[in-house]
């Protein structure tokens, strides 16, 4: 499961780089004859899918080497140990 979220996640992270690309030559396109015109939507959705493609190869990394269990171990610590905080806070 793991490795099949990671290739899903990792084909999104194209999908955005490629559309990120057809935006940014879009915007150039529009822009010509401005030198120093920045394509922001280029520029977030670059960033979004770099990260979503990263997110991608984690899981499937997790997948291949079957660390669900240690995935699972570190998120159920980080809920303990959030229980743990409301409870001082609460005394």
């Amino acid at each position: 499961l793991q490795f099949s979220r990671g290739f899903l996640y990792s084909f999104i992270g194209l999908s955005a780089f490629q559309e990120a690309y057809s935006e940014r030559v879009t915007d150039m396109i529009a822009h010509s004859k401005d030198q120093f015109h920045v394509s922001w939507l280029s520029l977030v959705m670059q960033v979004s899918s770099w990260m979503m493609l990263a997110l991608g190869l984690v899981y499937m990394l997790f997948g291949l080497c079957c660390l669900k269990a240690l995935r699972d171990k570190v998120k159920k610590d980080y809920r303990e140990r959030w229980a743990d905080y409301r409870e001082a806070i609460k005394k």
